[in-house]
């Protein structure tokens, strides 16, 4: 069983440095540098459209430092830790970077140093996997336009393909799926995008019973 870091862990800072600075984007999905898929962007209240599209592991530290710099001039300053060194699902908008989403998915069987923390699964406990969204922005002038909703949808087909990947080719011993989804909330706006990908999540996880036959439920973790 993976549990959050907590604030003991964070006082440790060896301990959660493994935490966020993993180089690859966690340990359930693995590496994964690529581009995802791409599509025109258009405006609801005019003709503007932009070309936009997503990838993971892609973006430099130089070109994730530009938009640091400009959020910390507007006076919304992010911890680095999350984005520089590491694999995140990255947003571009006419070839620029426009955002960033760091997150992790967590399985019963996975090996990382929670390992003694882990219950293992067995045929009467449901398989436990988590799923931390742990930090997400757009760029300021792209708010309001549909590019945070844009990434959400990305971000739940990267997580939902990435379950099917792993779970479908395998027998699972245990009668149920528990998806946790957790997420510590600083606006308004990320409260929104977690919620949308729950409902998200919820949706194109139905596959994944109707496939396997195995029942799931999603259960959220998440708060100010």
């Amino acid at each position: 069983m993976i549990e959050r870091p907590t604030m003991e862990d964070v006082n440790e800072p060896e301990r959660f440095n493994k935490v966020v600075n993993c180089k690859h984007q966690d340990s359930f999905l693995g590496p994964q540098k690529a581009y995802l898929s791409s599509y025109l962007h258009y405006a609801f209240e005019d003709d503007r459209h932009w070309a936009v599209h997503f990838s993971i592991g892609m973006a430099t530290d130089d070109q994730k430092r530009h938009i640091f710099h400009e959020l910390a001039a507007a006076g919304n300053r992010l911890n680095e830790d999350y984005f520089l060194g590491v694999e995140n699902l990255e947003l571009w908008v006419d070839g620029q970077l426009g955002g960033l989403c760091r997150f992790s998915v967590c399985g019963d069987d996975d090996h990382d140093e929670f390992d003694d923390l882990r219950v293992a699964p067995n045929a009467k406990s449901p398989y436990k996997i988590y799923i931390g969204l742990q930090a997400v922005f757009v760029r300021p002038q792209l708010k309001s336009r549909g590019f945070g909703e844009a990434l959400c949808h990305q971000l739940s087909d990267v997580v939902t393909s990435g379950l099917l990947n792993r779970l479908l080719p395998q027998d699972v011993p245990s009668p149920s799926f528990n998806i946790t989804l957790s997420a510590d909330f600083e606006s308004a706006e990320g409260e929104r995008f977690y919620n949308e990908l729950s409902q998200l999540l919820q949706m194109k996880l139905t596959v994944l019973q109707k496939t396997k036959g195995i029942p799931f439920r999603i259960i959220e973790d998440a708060g100010y």
